[in-house]
């Protein structure tokens, strides 16, 4: 059993509707381990968690970059995408009015749980949205019967 904390003076329903907070409450599904404000990291790109029968599917929503400005690494059974999304340059005669994009560095890390098969871990780029697929580890069916005394 997981216990959840909840900020925002533990108001349920004002967390229920506040979307930053929803979202830190999806995220803790695969337990999430970036710590809340961590001044290095500029954004935190919206992560979609889908559990398959053979599966975990995530979905990280990046649009606006490549695959060449991502990475995903495992480090001690966490899975960790990171990289770095630049604002264009304007030209000298040219003024942003106003900009909803974020921009920076970018780190979100998962405790994996352990029925995965890390060795064939995949992902694809597609249309701004880094595609990574964990299989989950086959059961293992070599059981033992236990003979009781």
């Amino acid at each position: 059993m997981t216990h959840v904390k909840f900020m925002n003076n533990g108001n349920l329903l004002s967390d229920a509707f506040n979307p930053k907070a929803f979202s830190k409450l999806v995220d803790n599904f695969l337990s999430e381990t970036l710590p809340e404000y961590d001044k290095e990291f500029s954004f935190r790109p919206r992560v979609d968690v889908l559990e398959k029968e053979h599966s975990f599917e995530l979905n990280v929503l990046l649009p606006g970059l490549e695959k060449e400005n991502v990475s995903i690494e495992m480090e001690n059974n966490k899975l960790v995408v990171s990289g770095e999304r630049t604002q264009k340059a304007t030209a000298e005669n040219e003024k942003y009015h106003s900009v909803e994009s974020f921009f920076g560095k970018f780190r979100r890390s998962f405790n994996l749980p352990k029925n995965i098969d890390s060795e064939n871990i995949k992902a694809a780029f597609k249309n701004g949205i880094l595609e990574i697929s964990i299989p989950k580890a086959e059961a293992d069916k070599t059981g033992k019967v236990i003979v009781i005394e």
